[in-house]
């Protein structure tokens, strides 16, 4: 059998397309980990119903002056 091939962090940085893989699986792990937490955090109690309904309202009371803008 061969011997197992190790890439070093310098060999990544030297390498356009070794450093464009990398990042692209890092951004994969970052994205997955954010959505995991995501999931493990909107049905987690306590659910703060009156919160998000007063959120909700904010948004569109503020927003909605800038709905007749992409109208005309």
């Amino acid at each position: 059998m061969g011997k197992p091939v190790i890439v070093e962090v310098n060999d990544i940085a030297e390498n356009s397309f070794l450093k464009t893989l990398f990042d692209f699986f890092e951004g994969v792990t970052m994205l997955t980990k954010f959505t995991l937490r995501f999931f493990k955090q909107v049905f987690k109690p306590p659910f703060e119903f009156k919160e998000i309904v007063k959120q909700s309202y904010i948004i569109g009371y503020q927003s909605f002056p800038l709905m007749p803008l992409p109208a005309s």
